[in-house]
């Protein structure tokens, strides 16, 4: 059966459609630059790097976000057009990828929430869905 692959609309300051991101059963993540002539070498870049279907994408103006079965997030740089960094340890189960300026949530790992801070680049929150009573305690040695 085909499924959709998830796209998302990217707009400017004033609201308008300007770039649109698309993703592949193949692993692979496109920009189109809608504002670029139809011959430009600026209209479309590729980002390539995932090794299972992407299920989930956002975008902002300096980046793409896109995750994928093979259970990875992968940050791509728009002006660069290459990979900006890349977070492992998701299932192949991700569900959804949200980005703004300065933070990413993703879900779909163990019942966990990641949320990526941009501003130091490290994790800032690791939310767990639990249902126990929480009473396990780390040991400081």
């Amino acid at each position: 059966s085909h499924g959709t692959e998830p796209t998302h609309w990217i707009r400017d300051s004033g609201g308008v459609v300007r770039r649109l991101v698309t993703s592949c059963a193949g692993g692979g993540v496109a920009l189109w630059r809608l504002d670029e002539e139809e011959g430009s070498e600026r209209r479309l870049t590729r980002f390539d790097g995932h090794t299972a279907p992407v299920v989930c994408v956002d975008g902002d103006a300096e980046k793409v976000v896109s995750g994928a079965r093979d259970g990875t997030v992968r940050v791509w740089d728009i002006s660069l057009g290459r990979l900006r960094f890349m977070l492992q340890g998701f299932t192949p189960y991700i569900g959804s990828v949200q980005l703004s300026s300065s933070w990413l949530m993703a879900d779909g790992t163990n019942n966990a929430v990641v949320m990526m801070d941009f501003s130091n680049g490290e994790p800032a929150e690791e939310e767990e869905d639990d249902d126990e009573d929480g009473d396990e305690e780390e040991e400081e040695e």
